[in-house]
């Protein structure tokens, strides 16, 4: 919580807290104005002032639950391409963890593959130098 002032018998945020949390307002609706065009985009549609409003309020409530931008986006991506049939940004919401414990899980992957294709060729390598070192 930023610090209070107390004037007059009656709580106030200082003009530089209310300044910074003006920005930071300003700053996560922005970042969820273009991921909720984004999304929507993506799917074809044209949401109604109403209906973007709403998602850009969802969104900004996932930026402020600790989510990244680059989280959410993946999320965006992740769903459309699982369920391109979704209508609604709350989906994202929805399924936001599922998105992220299978990237992780693929990043996962990725890296063990890494690991066992530097391995084999290790192993190549060794064998080659075992040959060389017969002749």
């Amino acid at each position: 919580m930023p610090p209070l002032l107390l004037t007059h018998n009656s709580s106030t945020l200082s003009q530089r807290e209310s300044d910074s949390q003006s920005s930071t307002i300003h700053d996560l609706s922005y970042t969820a104005h273009i991921l909720v065009e984004k999304f929507y985009c993506l799917l074809g549609q044209h949401p109604s002032t109403a209906k973007s409003q709403k998602s850009i309020a969802e969104c900004v409530a996932l930026l402020r639950d600790a989510f990244s931008s680059d989280q959410i986006d993946y999320a965006v991506s992740w769903l459309i391409a699982h369920h391109p049939a979704t209508g609604s940004f709350t989906r994202v919401a929805h399924f936001i963890d599922q998105a992220l414990k299978e990237k992780d899980r693929e990043h996962l992957v990725s890296e063990l593959e890494s690991r066992k294709t530097a391995e084999l060729e290790s192993q190549r390598l060794e064998e080659r130098r075992l040959e060389e070192e017969g002749r």
